[in-house]
Order: C-alpha cells, then sequence, then structure tokens
C-alpha cells in the first residue's frame, strides 16, 4: 500500500492543477521552483497540514526555489503515517503517536515523480489525536541536513529528466499541432525551463516553427473570410467589415501580403466612387 501512495499524491496534484487551467507567467518559464503543497488524500489533518506545509515552504526557501506561483507545477509534498499509537494510562488520559513523514518531489502536471525522502520518527502527546499529531509535526527540522540535500539533488533530477525526454516532448507537441492544437503545443514546449539549456533552446526552435504556423492557418482562414465578405457585395459595411477581419492578421503570416492587396483594392473602390 505504502508504494502507491506517491502515485495516488501526485494524481490528485494533477487533478489540482487541471482544475486551475493551469498556465504560467513567462517569467515563471526560466527558472525551476518548488511549490509546496499538501493535499487531502496525504491523511494529514487540515490544520496539521496547514503548519507542515510551511515548514515545506521553509525548506525550500533555504534552498532557493521558493515559487510565488499560484498554479503549481513541480511541488513538493508529503505524508505522514502513524507508526505507533496508545492512549496513556495517565489522568486525563492522553493520546501518544509516533509518526514517520515523507517528502515528495514531483511534476504535477505529468505526475512524474522525482524523488523522496523519509524524515526520522517524530513523536507526539497530546489531549486528542490531532494535537497528538501536531506535536509530532512540530519536531521535523527545518534544517535538516538530509531534506535539503533531497531538495537540490531533485532539481538536478528535474534538468535531467527534460534533457533526456526533449525528443519525446517535442513528439508530443508535432501531435498536437497535427490535431491544430497550436497553443497547446507551445505550452508544452514553453514550459521547459530554461536552465535545461540544451532542451530548452530545442523547444524554443520548435517554438519558434510552430508558431508560424499558427499564424499561417489563421491568416489563411481570416484572409479566406474577407474575400468571401467582399464578394458577398463592394458596399461601404462590407469593405468596413473586411478591413476589421484583415486587421487580425499576423504581420508575419504568409497571407498578410495578400491582405494588404485586398485592402489596396477596397481603398481603390472608395477613391473612385464606387461605393
Amino acid at each position: 500500500m505504502k508504494n502507491i501512495i506517491p502515485l495516488i499524491i501526485l494524481m490528485c496534484l494533477c487533478t489540482f492543477v487541471s482544475a486551475q487551467n493551469y498556465h504560467r507567467a513567462s517569467d515563471d518559464f526560466g527558472r525551476i521552483a518548488l511549490t509546496p503543497v499538501i493535499v487531502e488524500e496525504s491523511g494529514i489533518p487540515a490544520n496539521v497540514g496547514n503548519m507542515l506545509q510551511n515548514k515545506l515552504r521553509q525548506m525550500v526557501t533555504k534552498s532557493g526555489l521558493a515559487s510565488s506561483s499560484s498554479d503549481p507545477r513541480f511541488v513538493i509534498t508529503a505524508d505522514a503515517d502513524i507508526l505507533y499509537k496508545e492512549i496513556t494510562a495517565t489522568a486525563p488520559p492522553m493520546v501518544a503517536i509516533q509518526v514517520v513523514t515523507t517528502l515528495y518531489i514531483g511534476d504535477a502536471q505529468t505526475g512524474e515523480l522525482f524523488g523522496t525522502y523519509a524524515f526520522e520518527e517524530s513523536k507526539g502527546v497530546g489531549t486528542n489525536d490531532t494535537k497528538a499529531y501536531m506535536e509530532a509535526m512540530k519536531r521535523i527540522n527545518v534544517n535538516d541536513p538530509g531534506a535539503l540535500s533531497f531538495i537540490k539533488t531533485s532539481k538536478i533530477k528535474i534538468i535531467e529528466y527534460y534533457n533526456s525526454q526533449i525528443d519525446l516532448i517535442i513528439a508530443e507537441a508535432r501531435s498536437l499541432v497535427g490535431s491544430d492544437r497550436y497553443d497547446d503545443a507551445i505550452a508544452l514546449l514553453a514550459g521547459v525551463p530554461t536552465v535545461c539549456k540544451e532542451a530548452h533552446a530545442k523547444a524554443m526552435d520548435m517554438i519558434a516553427e510552430v508558431f508560424q504556423q499558427k499564424i499561417d492557418m489563421e491568416g489563411a482562414a481570416l484572409y479566406n473570410e474577407a474575400v468571401a465578405t467582399w464578394k458577398t457585395g463592394k458596399t461601404h459595411d462590407n469593405a468596413y467589415a473586411v478591413v476589421d477581419i484583415l486587421s487580425l492578421i499576423h504581420p508575419n503570416s504568409k497571407s498578410f501580403s495578400q491582405s494588404m492587396k485586398l485592402v489596396t483594392e477596397i481603398e481603390g473602390y472608395y477613391s473612385e466612387g464606387k461605393m
């Protein structure tokens, strides 16, 4: 059961990212940052999870990988297993637990798990389960050398992952282009971090290619629409409608020069008083 927990957590995070209509700002593309996230499926009580999330935030900040993004891509998350629990024979009775907390770093968009790290067991005592849990979590050391090393090592693994997977990413982008999903292809390629220099360079070359195909396709469609509108009648209203349509064509589109010729034709009709 323990072996499938990382998969369950990352699946939940994939759903979380999709639900937020994942889009990153351009200034996030150039860096690898970790966003601390605790999901319900971790089994950690909500208030305890908030404290643990704050600890994770402190750790990634210490490692120089803090994220300000509200739409996480690379995440650090955790779950906690209760190894031992007893009710003490005291007055009043107390709950004593022993917990092992495990960190996971992964890609919340793809579900790729880059590594795990387990803290040493921590103990907590409280008047109820939640308070005992809270005390156990308080003992997690945000300066734990093993945890900080794990976070930094995971960054290297993310870079290695992109450099080794770039050909597959480009193939997926081409497949998206084949379905006329140009924006999705560009978003996929733009997600390759700049620190992955080789992979990023290949992705940027592909983005330029995809963008040109996108504006050529859109430009051709707009030009054909404008021509069809003009053919329905060379009237004043149609002239304005055609110009509005043509104004949407990107200047670098192959259809741009044709659109300018059509504008010239319309101007000729206007100057000759034919409208």
